[in-house]
């Protein structure tokens, strides 16, 4: 083979992979970034639901303590003393 034929063809080999590399990286960036956000979402989706877990315990402990409370009023108003026997 003449030289500048191996030259031309090594030339458009380097250019292909040139191209190429960069192409193939973004898609396995792309689906890596997926997976992430996947992950993220799953996560996310589970803080949520243990969110909403604690947020009816708190609701349960504040009616509970404004339940106590009124009663503690109640005594009060009754006989003017708070201390519980």
């Amino acid at each position: 083979m003449n030289e500048t034929v191996v030259v031309a063809i090594i030339s458009a080999l380097g250019l292909v992979l040139a191209s190429a590399l960069p192409a193939v990286l973004v898609q396995a960036f792309r689906r890596e970034n997926a997976q992430d956000h996947a992950t993220v979402r799953t996560r996310l989706d589970s803080i949520d639901a243990h969110i909403g877990v604690v947020e009816a315990k708190v609701e349960h402990v504040q009616y509970g303590l404004g339940t106590h409370l009124l009663e503690h009023q109640r005594e009060e108003s009754d006989d003017g003393d708070t201390r519980r026997t």
